[in-house]
């Protein structure tokens, strides 16, 4: 999928509402080679967290703040409706990004080294396997696979050098979201 600024692409992890373009969605999952430094895409009323997941380290100026150095694994939160620029790369970056809707979700993401077990939840879950593999009572999962967990309780064995990302996505009211309500014509859509 292209990104918005139509600088690079991105692979779609999950989305919902299931369907959702990138101007309607609740949360957002997805991975992004990033090449070169450029702006990135904004995201009305959306917040972002982003995990080096091979290359870099990245580093990002968020409204023209003082370049952050991101490093493999250490995910970094930010405002996805604000300037924000890939300054440097020391290579290529191949990046995880979380987005959420301001208000109606919050999101972490935990990176593990070890099994995890996961307690029933009224949350979301997502498990992304970053690196080696991991096994689930019912599923085997490999090195980009995702499971959508769900509030279920579940326990994920790992095995040798498996690293995992745990996104947790946090409903925070129940109201609809209206993709048509008026923008702010103080901010810049790309």
């Amino acid at each position: 999928m292209p990104w918005k600024n139509g600088q690079g692409a991105t692979r779609e992890i999950a989305v919902h509402p299931e369907g959702a373009s990138l101007d309607n969605f609740m949360w957002r999952v997805s991975l992004a080679q990033v090449n070169a430094p450029g702006p990135f895409s904004l995201f009305r009323d959306c917040d972002r967290i982003l995990c080096v997941v091979r290359g870099g380290p990245l580093y990002l100026s968020v409204a023209k703040a003082q370049p952050c150095r991101l490093e493999i694994d250490t995910p970094f939160n930010f405002a996805a409706d604000v300037e924000t620029e890939a300054i440097a790369l020391e290579e290529p970056v191949l990046d995880f990004n979380v987005m959420v809707r301001r208000g109606y979700y919050r999101a972490s993401i935990e990176c593990c080294r070890e099994a995890v077990n996961l307690p029933a939840s009224s949350h979301n879950r997502l498990v992304f396997v970053k690196e080696g593999a991991a096994k689930t009572a019912g599923e085997v999962l490999q090195y980009g696979d995702t499971l959508l967990v769900g509030g279920d309780q579940i326990l994920i064995a790992t095995a040798g050098s498996t690293v995992l990302y745990v996104v947790t996505l946090m409903a925070v009211i129940k109201e609809a979201f209206d993709p048509h309500r008026t923008l702010n014509p103080n901010k810049v859509i790309q």
